[in-house]
């Protein structure tokens, strides 16, 4: 046992004895008493008042000495719980728990005012300790949980708005589509909404309110580029319900969507409960459900089918910025990102040079090219 474990024990055992001795003047001034003089019964002596006392005291006092240990497993067990859920919650969520543990402690002190000088000192500090516990902690969770409940009916009352806007011919060509279920990645990518505008794909898009609390959560992350990518995620979504009309998916009317824990295997339940197309940029979770059999469209396939193909033996200019993994390789990188391997660039590093393509490697995660230096004449 550390010393902090001892010190505890011995608190504990101090409250104990403190309460039994509260309890003991509790039923000897509202009970024994009363049962004498009603059934004519002699008092007790001064001396035996002193042993009931004392064992009174003796008993609870030992009581809080056996239970300091489960006590103590039970505070360390809360202090985690506690520390875990102020790490998962949003500023709106951490507000509203707070103003609702002050109010839920202004009730307990008007309602322990009401019943001060009816008990003895010691019982009317254990009955107020309860009463503080209790609706403190009433009020955090009420009003930490209107707090989510409000959000999500906000938002998912502004996306039908949206989408009631629209004509009723238009509502039912999408409803005859093949859904499009948006995930986060692709909502902080940002392509997806030029690619809607540009009609080469059609909704109805839904976004599950898994992936909207994901967003709130890294829109208020103390990692500033988290944040950063959060806040985009939702200016994107923003726009995109302005413009098309997506859906808040409630997925709790999913069935088995709210007892799988992971974001990602969630997606692709709705995806296949609602035969829809995942649309992502994820590349393993692209991989995973193709394992799955859910049809994907991944924004980075699209990008690299699109991209101006270079052929081998075309002739390019590129800057030598590293070396390669692999021995007497050079590294560069063309305007939009594509990396270069050069066979025997390392010896230009910090030159620009010109090279011949031999060799294109393309996949859904990228693009990569092999060229070698030119050779004059």
């Amino acid at each position: 046992m550390t010393l902090l474990e001892k010190i505890g024990t011995a608190l504990f055992s101090l409250v104990g004895a403190f309460a039994g001795y509260g309890v003991w003047q509790l039923i000897n001034r509202f009970i024994l008493r009363i049962v004498a003089m009603r059934f004519g019964l002699p008092a007790l002596t001064n001396w035996q008042e002193a042993i009931v006392q004392l064992l009174f005291v003796a008993f609870f006092a030992f009581l809080g000495y056996w239970l300091s240990p489960l006590i103590f497993r039970g505070g360390s067990k809360l202090a985690n719980n506690i520390e875990h859920n102020l790490q998962q919650m949003t500023i709106n969520e951490l507000l509203s728990a707070v103003a609702g543990t002050i109010i839920g402690l202004i009730l307990a002190y008007l309602i322990c005012t009401l019943f001060h000088g009816v008990f003895n000192s010691y019982l009317e500090a254990a009955i107020d300790l309860v009463i503080y516990v209790f609706l403190g902690y009433l009020g955090y969770f009420i009003f930490r949980r209107r707090s989510k409940e409000i959000n999500l009916r906000r938002l998912r009352t502004e996306s039908a708005e949206r989408t009631e806007r629209g004509e009723r011919g238009e509502r039912k060509k999408r409803s005859s589509a093949i859904p499009k279920v948006l995930d986060t990645s692709v909502i902080i990518d940002g392509r997806i909404v030029d690619i809607i505008e540009s009609g080469f794909l059609e909704g109805p898009f839904l976004i599950p309110e898994f992936v909207l609390i994901e967003l709130q959560h890294l829109a208020d992350s103390s990692d500033s580029l988290k944040r950063a990518k959060g806040r985009r995620g939702l200016e994107i979504l923003n726009r995109m319900q302005e413009k098309f009309g997506i859906e808040i998916f409630d997925s709790s009317a999913e069935k088995g969507i709210d007892e799988i824990p992971e974001v990602d295997l969630k997606l692709l339940r709705l995806a296949q409960n609602r035969g829809g197309k995942l649309l992502t940029t994820d590349y393993n979770l692209n991989k995973v459900a193709g394992i799955r059999g859910v049809p994907v469209l991944n924004i980075n396939h699209l990008a690299n089918v699109l991209r101006p193909r270079v052929i081998p033996g075309e002739s390019l200019q590129v800057d030598i910025l590293r070396e390669g993994t692999e021995e007497g390789q050079g590294v560069a990188y063309l305007e939009d990102g594509t990396m270069v391997v050069v066979e025997e660039g390392r010896d230009f590093i910090g030159q620009r040079i010109q090279v011949v393509v031999t060799s294109l490697l393309q996949s859904a995660a990228g693009r990569l090219i092999f060229a070698k230096p030119k050779r004059k004449g």
